[in-house]
């Protein structure tokens, strides 16, 4: 209360004339709120959209002032600035007492976190504390694009062609969103669940591609000016690996976020963008690589596709709105191809101990053995892929109760029973025969199995009950 009657304050008596410092505090203060916490309180609006106003007037002020300090006048029908050095040197003390900064990166950020984190329905719904509101994510979005968008103001009219992006980049008023701003806005995406179609994300695959697309031109703008600087001013680059594997990290963070919203969008052509993503994501990290001014901090995999990336383009097929058995046909073979490509991961840590390849784990093949029963018709051949794939997963010590269920939905009980027979030691008949009794009246689980089958699996879901001796 104490903080919106000293904002209100500000803004109604003319004589008190905040700067970047007082916007600054109170957009702070605001964004860390949210609308959960400050229910019951007498507000006009929600403390999100508080801190977007206050953002919004410090970058009014602003540009009011840069009108205000830099004067011009009609001389021969042209603008021409006056010069500065007519200035007393009191007048200059004066000025750069009363001169305001721009809103930087940080305080764009800040409101774009308020209003992606922005979920009334949490507080109302214990099953949504994962469901982000679509009008948060919107209002983030808008704000992303507003800082895309290139300044029109007359301060940045008279630029040179030959100006440095740098220089440029410097005098401009509203700054580039960074790679944290992507990636908060790329998870908010990912989390919303409930699509609005009279949204501005109804189209969530070039709402993402588009993010993409303006977070790759940043990295290149970002590694030019790093070249440059190294050029001219031959710097030292003592901390220059540690950015890298920040920035690397949350590209990845970036690239598989996406992969995650275009899997729940559900859109016709999902598995393929998500699939072209992961791609894309090898593709920068090469492109990073041959960076002149790269240097090797250790870790070579930070860029490197992880199993995360590879699960949710299986996903992304296994709940593919595929109707045709040509389309269905063409989305299992994405989720194959995902599928193998962590099947080689396995080999290549074998044979070269490269522990930075992506190897499967227990969501892996419960999403694709979940694709198996969405995208192939009942037939022998599904049940040798599912058959396969159980048999590679108690092999892995992946199985978990989700690995489980979908294997049951997959095959009939018969099937199952043979596949029990494949995977059991001869030695254990007695223990067989209780799975099969259970099996068929429905009650067999995870922890009525092998504890080797679930050896690497965590949690409630691991590991089994019982043990035999491999021999």
């Amino acid at each position: 209360d104490k903080v919106q009657n000293i904002q209100e304050t500000l803004e109604n008596d003319s004589s008190i004339t905040p700067d970047h410092v007082t916007h600054n505090i109170l957009l702070h203060f605001w964004s860390k709120l949210n609308s959960n916490i400050l229910e019951g309180y007498d507000l006009v609006m929600g403390a999100e959209q508080k801190a977007e106003d206050v953002l919004m007037e410090w970058e009014r002020s602003y540009k009011q002032q840069q009108q205000d300090f830099i004067p011009t006048k009609e001389r021969g029908g042209e603008k021409e600035e006056e010069e500065d050095i007519l200035v007393s040197s009191k007048d200059k003390k004066k000025k750069k007492r009363r001169s305001m900064n721009p809103p930087n990166v940080r305080s764009w950020g800040a409101v774009i976190n308020a209003w992606a984190k922005y979920n009334p329905a949490a507080a109302t719904d214990e099953n949504n504390d994962n469901l982000n509101n679509v009008v948060g994510v919107e209002r983030s979005l808008s704000l992303l694009y507003q800082m895309e968008e290139e300044e029109d103001d007359d301060n940045l009219q008279n630029f040179s062609n030959n100006v440095s992006f740098q220089q440029r980049r410097r005098q401009m008023i509203r700054p580039k969103p960074d790679l944290i701003i992507y990636s908060t806005v790329m998870d908010a995406l990912a989390n919303t669940i409930n699509y609005n179609q009279e949204s501005v994300i109804s189209n969530v695959v070039d709402v993402v591609l588009d993010l993409l697309d303006g977070m790759e031109q940043q990295q290149q703008e970002e590694l030019e000016i790093q070249r440059r600087r190294q050029q001219q001013q031959r710097q030292h680059r003592y901390n220059q690996p540690y950015q890298q594997q920040k920035d690397e990290t949350l590209i990845a963070r970036i690239y598989v976020s996406a992969i995650k919203a275009i899997a729940n969008a559900q859109e016709m052509n999902s598995p393929q963008v998500a699939l072209s993503i992961l791609e894309r994501m090898k593709e920068q990290q090469q492109q990073r690589r041959r960076s002149s001014n790269y240097v090797y901090h250790g870790n070579d995999s930070l860029l490197l596709p992880t199993s995360f990336g590879y699960n949710h383009v299986i996903n992304s097929a296994a709940i593919s709105n595929a109707e045709t058995p040509n389309d269905k046909r063409l989305h299992f073979q994405i989720a194959l191809k995902a599928f193998q490509e962590l099947r080689e991961g396995k080999r290549i840590r074998r044979t070269n101990s490269n522990k930075s390849v992506a190897i499967p784990d227990s969501f892996t093949y419960a999403y694709f053995i979940k694709a198996c029963c969405n995208l192939l018709p009942p037939s022998k051949s599904r049940h040798e892929i599912i058959s396969k794939a159980l048999e590679e997963c108690t092999n892995d010590g992946y199985l978990s109760e989700e690995v489980w269920r979908r294997g049951m939905a997959g095959v009939s009980k018969e099937e199952m029973k043979e596949i029990l027979i494949l995977l059991l030691p001869n030695s254990i008949e007695e223990g067989y025969r209780s799975m099969v009794d259970m099996l068929y009246l429905g009650d067999l689980r995870v922890t009525d199995l092998p504890r080797q089958w679930s050896r690497n699996i965590g949690g409630r879901d691991g590991p089994g009950g019982w043990s035999f001796d491999v021999e």
